[in-house]
């Protein structure tokens, strides 16, 4: 897989000329390899909003897991949406961001249909836990914010958790507020709920 300086390098292109990097191999330079793109279904016009999201997504999930792997105790940030520390939650959640983090989400399928039966209007995505690395995105998706709190990012992220091979998490609640309640009523449940796992990688208001 290509670097995510490289990567960045083609997807500001990309985006300055509104089309996907070039996939046979070579910029049109000929000096930077093509960096692996996503499949879309369905979002014609929205191609490089996505892929930045899977890109920014690709490095809040690193930092994320590098912060989660030098927990050696509680600290404000863990207990706030994990609640009580113990070595067992703190495996749980280390594992997750582990696990997502080997995924590459540009070469996630993002389908842009968002067509499930009964679904609320405010549902940001869903994905169906077997079906790896396919992401419907609902027309929310492209309402939320490019950092900070509820991003785009943070949203590819929370789906990836539910996929089956990367931790399976539940949508036991969502919402800040929700989400917060969840880890001091019930921590067990919030090392295994996606919005959580959201919250806690994009870190607003700063946690240490």
């Amino acid at each position: 897989m290509p670097s995510l300086k490289s990567f960045s390098l083609l997807l500001a292109s990309a985006l300055l000329a509104g089309a996907a990097p070039p996939l046979n191999g070579r910029s049109e330079t000929g000096s930077l390899k093509a960096a692996s793109w996503p499949t879309f279904q369905q979002c014609e016009g929205r191609e490089t909003v996505i892929a930045k999201a899977a890109n920014d997504a690709q490095i809040l999930g690193k930092a994320t897991k590098d912060y989660v792997a030098s927990l050696k105790g509680p600290t404000p940030r863990y207990t706030t949406w994990f609640g009580n520390f113990t070595l067992a939650r703190h495996a749980t959640a280390l594992n997750i961001y582990s696990t997502i983090h080997t995924n590459d989400y540009l070469g996630y399928t993002y389908i842009c249909d968002c067509d499930l039966p009964g679904l609320p209007e405010d549902v940001v995505a869903y994905v169906y836990p077997y079906q790896h690395g396919m992401v419907h995105l609902c027309p929310e998706f492209f309402r939320r914010n490019t950092t900070g709190k509820n991003t785009q990012a943070g949203s590819i992220l929370h789906e990836a958790t539910h996929f089956s091979d990367n931790g399976a998490t539940e949508d036991w609640v969502s919402g800040t507020d929700n989400s917060l309640k969840l880890a001091i009523d019930d921590p067990d449940k919030a090392i295994n709920n996606a919005a959580n796992y959201k919250y806690f990688a994009e870190n607003v208001p700063f946690l240490n």
